[in-house]
């Protein structure tokens, strides 16, 4: 069984708290100074410790190299096997498919939203950290607020897209700055639901 002690559970829960409000890890930096370190190599030392219990992935030499780990999740808070409904496009729309798999994720990190995961297709969203394949968990909310991002229907297909509202049309903006955005009526969108974190698998 894997072992965390009270600070490095302080150190997981900061970082699922980041991830589930912009998507993707902290740095080494960010962990030092939200708990006061003197340095960035005591960050090191609580991911290089939840990393080898489990709970955690180092990528060297990356800028933000730190991953979520699918499994074995955390031992005191427990694992949540949510649906993967399939794959959703950032770029130009896709069909949604649903499958029968399951992805594992910290319970923490949804708390107790309705929620399931989807597969991204595409680089639109590459400026928010979103990639081709990489894996979103998406709470199970019809109701949008400016700057979320979100998983939206149009004509009967699904993208994912930020969702602001100009006026009387609602824009569903990419991350990518040679994308455009689409611009559409209220009654021509649907929103099923808003991307609350990011898992990525190597």
């Amino acid at each position: 069984m894997s072992v965390m002690t009270p600070k490095m559970k302080r150190v997981y829960e900061y970082i699922l708290r980041f991830y589930e409000q912009h998507g993707y890890a902290p740095t080494y930096r960010d962990i030092m100074r939200e708990f006061g370190f003197t340095s960035a190599a005591s960050a090191h030392k609580y991911v290089y410790r939840l990393a080898r219990e489990g709970f955690l992935r180092r990528l060297p030499r990356r800028h933000r190299g730190i991953e979520l780990a699918p499994s074995p999740g955390w031992a005191e808070g427990g694992v949540v096997h949510l649906p993967m409904m399939g794959y959703i496009a950032a770029g130009h729309p896709i069909e949604k498919v649903t499958t029968q798999e399951t992805v594992p994720v910290p319970q923490l990190m949804i708390g107790h939203k309705r929620a399931y995961v989807l597969r991204v297709r595409g680089n639109s969203m590459i400026e928010d950290h979103i990639l081709d394949g990489d894996y979103i968990i998406v709470e199970d909310r019809p109701v949008a607020h400016n700057g979320e991002i979100v998983v939206a229907e149009v004509d009967g297909e699904v993208t994912l897209k930020r969702f602001y509202t100009r006026g009387d049309r609602v824009v569903l903006q990419p991350a990518n700055a040679e994308m455009a955005p689409l611009v559409l009526p209220p009654d021509k969108v649907r929103i099923h639901g808003i991307a609350i974190g990011l898992l990525r698998r190597l």
